[in-house]
This record gives structure tokens, sequence and C-alpha cells, in this order.
């Protein structure tokens, strides 16, 4: 569908009958360089912007506005919005679930500099691979604080060249898995049950999620409290003061991480974060 020259604004909705929409045509509005803004009616909860190359080649769309109503958003496209000409790029505060990982999502996205990704609060599916290519000028990557799940950005050593004080602001905003001394462990072989100390399982875990305890991978079921959660089985061995790894993992690539001292290292890794 090339609607090229026809649309500068275009507003759309579910159709008034339900409150999910999926753009379903994989050219939805390729090549319409007349596009600059897209506007999604409130009263909408659920989006998939589709599974194609939807907004490729719009070149002149700089803003999206999402309703306040959304809980979902799947943004998982191949080259969903290729060449397009967001200078900064926002995803929806308050969602419950979030799908990132289009592939080439923002291939060619040239002046991109900005990208602020707010935190879901039950799920969310990181960005592929090669989500940013070309990106070379997002050099400012904002989450929001107490970020709790694992994230890729890049491992390219010319794509998001992020600066220094944009991966310390990161640093300083991923959550701790520690309320204070090293976290330790308790399960047994009796039961799925598994109690922790100086552990922060509330605001660093999902259910479904994994975590190691003493080195062996264990499944999430449900969370009580900061202190104790539900695995999917029963513990390996019985014992307490075990060691804990909290299984999250920031990718923003080695070039960037050269750039930061190790103590600026040390603020993330002694969260119980693992770099790359």
């Amino acid at each position: 569908m090339n609607l090229q020259g026809f649309i500068k604004i275009l507003i759309l909705s579910s159709g008034g009958f339900d409150s999910e929409l999926t753009l379903n045509n994989n050219n939805y509005l390729f090549g319409c360089t007349s596009l600059k803004c897209l506007i999604f009616q409130e009263g909408l909860l659920k989006l998939n912007l589709g599974s194609g190359p939807n907004f490729q080649g719009c070149t002149s769309l700089d803003t999206i506005v999402f309703p306040t109503s959304l809980t979902e958003l799947k943004i998982v496209g191949s080259n969903l919005f290729n060449q397009c000409a967001f200078t900064e790029f926002e995803t929806p505060k308050n969602l419950t679930s979030l799908y990132c990982n289009a592939v080439l999502g923002f291939n060619g996205s040239t002046i991109l500099s900005k990208f602020i990704l707010h935190k879901p609060t039950t799920t969310f599916v990181s960005f592929g691979s090669d989500t940013f290519t070309f990106c070379n000028a997002l050099t400012n990557f904002v989450i929001d604080n107490a970020w709790n799940f694992t994230l890729y950005i890049t491992t390219s050593a010319t794509f998001c060249p992020l600066t220094v004080a944009s991966i310390n602001a990161m640093f300083a905003n991923l959550v701790n898995y520690s309320t204070g001394g090293t976290p330790t462990l308790t399960t047994s072989t009796a039961n799925a049950i598994c109690t922790g100390v100086n552990t922060n399982f509330l605001n660093v875990h999902h259910a479904g999620e994994t975590l190691y305890v003493n080195g062996v991978a264990k499944i999430i079921l449900s969370i009580q409290s900061a202190t104790q959660l539900t695995m999917t089985t029963n513990g390996t061995t019985s014992g307490s003061g075990y060691s804990y790894g909290s299984n999250k993992k920031l990718t923003i690539g080695a070039t960037n991480l050269a750039k930061m001292t190790a103590g600026e290292i040390l603020i993330a890794t002694d969260k119980g974060w693992t770099l790359a």
C-alpha cells in the first residue's frame, strides 16, 4: 500500500469494536514519504505494529503518539522503522508487556540519537542483535530506575556509540539484587521454597525467570516477598548460604564498555549484573 504524497498525519484505532489492533499488512505504509505523525487513539489496550516493514521508507515519520490506555505493545516487524526520521523514540509508560525484538527494526535510522525505554511490569522481550543497525547517532539510551530485565542493545563496534554519561546513567538505574551484603539462599529437597538473605526478589525477578542456586538453574514459579520465592521444582540440595546468581545481563558492546573505568563498571556488577 503506497500512499506516498497523500498522508501527513494518520490516526489509527481498533475500529471501536475491541481494544486490540494488529497491523497485518506487511507493507502497511511502505514508502509513504509524506507521513510525519502517527497517532493511536485512546481506548486501545493491545497494539501489534506488524511482522513486516510497515513503515519502512517513511522518511518524514518522526512522531508516534501512543495512547495512555495501552498495556501491551509489540515492536517485532522486520525493518519496521527502517529509514524513518526519529531523532528520539520513547516507548509507552505503564505497559504490562513490551516486545521489542524487531529484526533490523530501526535499521538506517541514522539521526536517531535518543531512545527512552520504560519498564513494563511483567514481560519484556529485548532487542535483537541487529535492531539498531546503522543507528550511528544513537548516543543516549535511557532506562527507568530499578530496571530489572535482561537488556540487549548492541555488540557492534560502530552502532549505538553511547556516551559515558549515558552508560553511567544506565548503570545507576539497574536494580540491585541485594538489600545489603552478599545475597545467599536456603533450599530444601523436600519442597520448592527458596529463602534468601539480603535478597531483593520482588524488585528483581518475575515469575518464569531463571535464577541460579549454587550454580544450578531454577525456574521461578511465584514470588512471595523480598526474601522468599517458590521454584517450579524442589531444591537440588538441602542447605543454606548458597551462592545466588540473578541472571541479569546488560549488553552494550565491547567498544562501549571500553569507555568505562573499572570503578564505573563495578556500579553494575556489584548489583549482580553481567556486562557484555
